[in-house]
Formats: C-alpha cells, structure tokens, sequence
C-alpha cells in the first residue's frame, strides 16, 4: 500500500495530534505521553483483508485481530451501513484498544463514504467517551472527521 502526500500527511497530523509514540518505517520515533496502557500494536500492518476474513477475525479472542479487522472494515468495507453497526458494537468492548480501533474505523467510514447515522453514531460516542474516559481524544479527533466530511446534516 503506497500512501499520496496528502494522506501521509493527514496521518501525520492524526498521529501528532493524538500525541502518540510510534516509530514509523523511517526511524523517526514520536512521543507516547497517552495511550501507553493500550495493549495495540501501532507498528504498520496493511489493514487490508477480505470481507469475510475481517468477519472471521470480529469473534477472535485475540484483541490484536479484532482491531486489524475493524481497520480493515473502516478503511475497505462497501457497506457502510454494515461497517458502522460493527464499529458501534464493538465501542463498548472492556478492552480499550478495540473500542479505540472501532471509534478510528468510524471516522474512516465518515472520510470514504460521506454518511453516517449521525444520531446513532454520536451517541454511542458519547456512550464510550463515559466508559473510557481516556479515548476522549480519539473520539473528538472521530467527531472531527464526521464534522468535516458528512455533508449531509
């Protein structure tokens, strides 16, 4: 997976935003003041994979497969509406890292598909942002997203 400029520096921004510690492919390492508690690996993998294996890897045991799944249906998946029940599913997980991939994975959908169940969504991010107070950066980073590429109010 080759990213353009523009997306290698939306990430970048994300990434420095979030204050997160990640050493990337090039050697530069950032600092990780938050999210040191999450069991998540922030080495890149390409988050692509089939439909049916993102399903497969959703009832794993394994948080680490769960989240690469959730990515994948963020980044990959056709049915948006689909992909955004999945995400709001899994946003009340006890483990923070999945509920971080799938509140990353619903911005993702906001960004590729322009809609979202508005209500719904901001709801259960309201919802995790009670339970996990510490993802409140994640979630205001996801509402940002919404606000920007959902045209449709």
């Amino acid at each position: 997976m080759v990213l353009t400029k523009k997306e290698a520096a939306f990430i970048h921004d994300k990434v420095f935003k979030l204050g997160m510690n990640r050493t990337l492919s090039t050697g530069i390492t950032e600092t990780m003041d938050k999210f040191k508690n999450l069991h998540m690996s922030y080495s890149y993998q390409d988050p692509s994979m089939p439909h049916d294996q993102a399903t497969q890897l959703l009832s794993s045991r394994d948080p680490s497969a769960v989240t690469s799944a959730l990515i994948s249906i963020g980044l990959n998946e056709e049915n948006w509406l689909w992909a955004q029940g999945v995400c709001i599913d899994h946003l009340q997980s006890q483990d923070k890292s999945i509920a971080f991939a799938a509140i990353t994975a619903i911005g993702h959908i906001a960004r590729r598909h322009k809609k979202l169940d508005l209500v719904l969504t901001t709801s259960a991010l309201a919802e995790t942002q009670s339970k996990h107070p510490s993802l409140a950066g994640s979630i205001a980073d996801t509402l940002d997203d919404i606000e920007m590429f959902i045209t449709d109010k």
